[in-house]
């Protein structure tokens, strides 16, 4: 094989979006081993700190790291053709907003509209995925019936 033509083998646009899919993994993978990494880094400061400080910092890196393998799964699920991109950034984006409403809570603030704004926000991206899967089963729902009428003729 020449070198021309392993080169246009190698940038091929699919190579390279499977090429970009396996590096994104890989940074996922390292930023979430570098969250775990840090929590247990951080764990004997916090600890001498006190109960409150331990809790938050192990709660705030655990959801931080559910948002990560969220996006991490979307990314996944992209490169084994099984693509559900909204759906997969729609919960990478639930599990955030859940980790900022608890760690809003928790740290005893008093404004309402903050709390207020994330609600709807997580009422917003939940009725957005609802509506989505709803139209998905649909959809599917349609095709197999038509694909059904199809055999009866």
């Amino acid at each position: 094989m020449k070198i021309r033509e392993v080169l246009e083998k190698l940038f091929e646009a699919e190579t390279m979006s499977r090429m970009f899919l396996k590096l994104a993994e890989v940074f996922f993978i390292i930023a979430a081993l570098g969250i775990i990494a840090y929590t247990f880094y951080e764990l004997p400061s916090v600890i001498a700190q006190g109960f409150e400080p331990f809790v938050e910092t192990v709660v705030g890196n655990t959801f931080l790291l559910v948002a990560l393998m969220e996006i991490y799964e979307g990314v996944a699920d992209l490169e084994k053709g099984r693509a559900r991109s909204a759906i997969d950034v729609m919960d990478a984006a639930t599990s955030f907003l859940l980790r900022e409403v608890i760690e809003t809570v928790y740290e005893h603030v008093t404004d309402f509209e903050i709390l207020l704004t994330y609600g709807a926000l997580v009422l917003a991206i939940a009725g957005s995925r609802l509506l989505i899967t709803q139209s998905n089963v649909m959809s599917s729902k349609k095709k197999s019936d038509e694909e059904g009428e199809k055999v009866r003729r």
